[in-house]
């Protein structure tokens, strides 16, 4: 054989190669757990993705709606608020709200893309992030359900979902590998 060598004609142990070390033969079983995993990965993949690429359309639907607040808010008389050393307009004061927002939401796609590749290659490196990116989505799914309807309520519910279910994959999957972890060490 090539890399690894079969040990004394069993079919239950083999000798790697380059370290010299022996290893049991993988069995079918885990071969299809191992199979069982890599799917979990890739949806909790898909669903980080899905949840990043409607992050990206909620950031770009606020700067479409900041943009038509500015074709409202033109025309309107200038109610100036003194805040420290300087005065603001209110269009002033909500175009940092929503500026900040908007950076907000796009870093939280950023940080779904990156979980998205982290499922796939490193899901135990994901941590506790998951977690509170669902906590991220879950407080705005409930301002949504206060202040907005409609589509933009569809597309946070639709975030909170993906996340959520992508973090709960990533935890069962850790779980899951580090239990057979345990198990081949016993």
């Amino acid at each position: 054989m090539s890399h690894n060598e079969l040990i004394g004609g069993t079919e239950g142990a083999y000798r790697d190669a380059e370290s010299g070390h022996t290893m049991p033969a993988p069995s079918l079983c885990t071969t299809s757990a191992s199979r069982l995993l890599e799917e979990i990965s890739m949806k909790a993949t898909r669903f980080y993705r899905i949840a990043s690429v409607l992050l990206f359309v909620a950031a770009v639907g606020n700067t479409y709606g900041l943009l038509n607040f500015w074709h409202v808010a033109a025309p309107m008389p200038s109610v100036r608020f003194p805040i420290g050393h300087a005065d603001f307009s209110y269009a002033q004061v909500v175009l940092g709200y929503q500026v900040f927002w908007s950076m907000c939401v796009l870093f939280a796609a950023y940080l779904a893309w990156h979980s998205g590749t982290l499922a796939l290659k490193m899901p135990q490196a994901i941590g506790a992030t998951g977690w509170i990116l669902f906590a991220f989505s879950l407080v705005g799914l409930y301002a949504s359900w206060i202040f907005f309807s409609g589509f933009v309520l569809l597309l946070a519910l639709l975030i909170a979902v993906c996340i959520g279910w992508a973090t709960g994959l990533v935890a069962a999957n850790r779980k899951d590998q580090q239990s057979r972890t345990e198990q081949a060490v016993a």
